[in-house]
Order: structure tokens, then sequence, then C-alpha cells
């Protein structure tokens, strides 16, 4: 279209100079006038031929303001229905109706962020019916719609430029390039996110905790106080908190001058020369018959005469032919000791040490002798009837379980009475 142009512009500059060629000639005789031939602007002579021809500097001229006139005008010519196009591209992206979904997924997780529990389930939907509810697609943005379409404005004044551009331009590449480029302009992610925000913070804002859920909140309270029985579920946690406290008080030293004071009171309220003195004499007496030497104080008394037999034994001397009948001398040590002649019988002498004591012509009738150790003792002629020998050491250093639970037979040869 541009060289069709330039064409046509450079035949009209030809048309103008040769018209001009012709009328600075005519009438000349170039047989019988010898006046040079004068050419016009833009021209220039052809001696050979003798006639006024287009100057090459005239031609080039022409055909540079052809091109940019022609390049002037196609510009004007597309730039109008590129943003034509350009403008339904981008309108054709709907804010209000394309990103009803995003709206609504904010919406949805703006509720979502605030967790009701099962009990509140009822709640949650009334929520998030309303945080649907609240999005209108045909009223809120009908203003922004309204704006959109009163933004394009075809006055009169335009309309033949309008027309000129739509008769000069190739609508239909022109205006799907500016339509294109409209909606890659429209950008989801970043130019709706104050829709996708805003939609969200209703969500989260539908939903009134405080208020819309006091009734269940109380009765949720009320339950769970309901469910701490304090005398069986938290038996445990008294008991413990009993012990703490009556651990806290240290009677020795929080409490010391309480103590001193009570102490104090209860002396001076007790007046032993008056009022006191017929209960003294009482218990005085019950006290001394309450105690039977013969019965009550058995235990003491055989620790005492066992305490005072071993102690006699520093000097063995007076143990020679005694009368130790049912003596207790458990673990008594009598190494070496001798005890010619002593009647032991009935004795306990449970591990007693009998190690090289003299048991000559000792009575062990029925005494037990468990445990002891008679190593090296010597029992000529001792009667031995109805011994216990467990576990004793015998004095030929052989034990009783292995002579068959007896020493009988192992005294080093020494002649004795119940061995039979």
């Amino acid at each position: 279209m541009i060289q069709a142009k330039v064409l046509g512009m450079i035949l009209s500059v030809c048309a103008v100079l040769t018209g001009c060629v012709e009328s600075e000639t005519a009438g000349v005789d170039y047989e019988s006038s010898e006046t040079t031939l004068a050419c016009g602007e833009g021209t220039q002579l052809d001696e050979e031929n003798s006639v006024c021809v287009v100057a090459q500097s005239a031609l080039d001229q022409a055909v540079e303001e052809g091109i940019a006139a022609a390049a002037l005008e196609q510009e004007n010519e597309d730039e109008e229905p590129y943003e034509e196009g350009f403008s339904a591209g981008r309108g054709s992206v709907d804010l209000t109706r394309d990103n009803a979904e995003a709206c609504e997924e904010a919406f949805t997780e703006g509720v979502n962020s605030v967790d009701i529990t099962s009990d509140n389930q009822g709640v949650y939907e009334e929520a998030f019916a309303e945080g649907v509810a609240s999005v209108d697609i045909t009223i809120d943005n009908q203003e922004a719609y309204d704006e959109g379409v009163n933004s394009v404005d075809i006055t009169a004044d335009n309309q033949d430029a309008f027309n000129d551009g739509v008769a000069s331009v190739d609508t239909t590449s022109c205006y799907e390039s500016g339509y294109i480029d409209g909606i890659a302009s429209v950008d989801i992610t970043t130019d709706n996110q104050d829709v996708y925000n805003e939609a969200y913070t209703e969500g989260v804002n539908s939903v009134d905790i405080t208020t819309d859920n006091q009734d269940v909140y109380n009765e949720a309270y009320a339950e769970g106080v309901n469910s701490v029985d304090i005398t069986t579920d938290n038996q445990g946690v008294y008991d413990e908190a009993y012990t703490e406290g009556v651990n806290s008080v240290d009677i020795t030293t929080d409490n010391q001058d309480v103590y001193e004071e009570a102490f104090a009171e209860g002396v001076a309220s007790v007046d032993i020369t008056t009022d006191n003195q017929d209960a003294c004499e009482e218990t005085f007496a019950e006290g001394v018959n309450s105690v039977d030497i013969t019965t009550d104080n058995q235990l003491s008394y055989d620790e005492g005469y066992k305490d005072a037999l071993l102690a006699s034994l520093v000097n063995p001397y007076y143990l020679q032919f005694a009368d130790l009948t049912g003596g207790d001398l458990t673990n008594g040590n009598l190494n070496g000791v001798d005890l010619t002649g002593v009647n032991l019988s009935g004795a306990v002498l449970n591990g007693a040490n009998l190690i090289n004591a003299g048991l000559s012509d000792a009575n062990l009738t029925n005494a037990d002798l468990s445990g002891a150790n008679l190593s090296g003792a010597n029992l000529t002629n001792a009667d031995l009837t109805n011994v216990v020998w467990n576990s004793v050491l015998c004095p030929d250093n052989t034990f009783s379980e292995d002579n068959g639970g007896t020493c009988c037979g192992h005294l080093n040869g020494a002649p004795v009475l119940g061995c039979d």
C-alpha cells in the first residue's frame, strides 16, 4: 500500500513538472530561434534532445516525502484500531466474574482459618453461607463495570477518524494483536491480590466466636466444670496438696514460740504439791504393782544372767563343775575355757566358740550345739545324750553333716556317753 502511494505521488510530481515545461516552451521554434531553453524548478535541460526533464534531486526528494507521508498516514491508521483492540482485550477480563473462583477460594480459606469444633458445626455452616453471600457479583461490582463502559467515549468528533481508521487498517490482525496484549496486561495473581485479601478478611470476620457462640461456649464451660469430680478424679491431687500443706509446717522452727508458750502453760497448770498429790501417789502405787518380776521381766532376767555368766568367763576357774542347766550361751566365746564337770544339760550353745575347750566329764544332755565350733575340744567321759549336732564343726575338724548329722565317732578317740 505504501509503494502504491509513493508511486502516485511521483507521477503527480512528474505531471506538474511536465506541465511547467510545456507552458514555458510553447510556441518556440527551435529551428528558427537560437534562444536558450529555460527549464522550470525541479527540471533540467536535456541538451542532446533540447528538452526539459525532471531533475534527479527533485525526483529523490519526492520519493522521500512520499514515503514519509505514507508512513505517517499508516501509523495514524494503525494506532486507533490497535488501541481499540487492546482496550477490548483488557475489558474482556471481568474481575467480578473471571475471578469469582479466586474470591470464593480466598473467602473459604478465611472461613477455614477459624477452627470451630464439631459442636459448633451449625455456626460454621451459617458463617460459610454468609461468607459466600457477602460476594454479590451482579451488585457489588456493577459500579466497576459501569466505569469500564463509561471509560470508552466515542464522540461525534471522533466518528470520522474512527471510520477512516477502520477503512484503512486490516482490523483482523491489528485487533487481535491489541486484544491479546490487553488480556496479557491483566495479572490475576497480582492485580487482584486486594480482592483476594478482602474476600479472605470478610470470610474470617463473618464468624463471630464471642457473640454467635456464647451459648455454646457457656454450655461447654459448664460441662467441663461438671466433668471434674473433686472427691474422685482429684483425690491424688488433694492428697498431694494435703501432704505439702502438712510438710510446710515445721514444728521445731516455725512454731517454736507457740510450742514453748504452750509448754509453759501446761507446766504451770499442774500443781504437784496440792492439786495432784493424791493422783501422784495413786499412779505411783499402780506403777509399782504393774511390775511382775517373775513374768514381765523374764527376758531381761535371762539377758542379765547371760551377761553375768559370760562376764565370769574372765576367770574360768569359777566355771568348773558349775551348774549352767538351760543357760543361753548363743555365740558365746568359750575358746580354751576349762568347763570340766560343768552341767550344760538343756543349754543353748548355738554358734558358740568352743575351740580347744575342756569339756571332760561335762553333762551336755539335750544341749543344742547347732553351728558350734568344737575344733580340738576335749570331751572325754562327757555325756552327749540327745545332743543337737546341726552344722557343727567336730573336734577332728570334720562337719557333722558329712558324718551323718553327728560328731559321734569324730571326737579324737575320747570315750563318751550317749553315742552308742
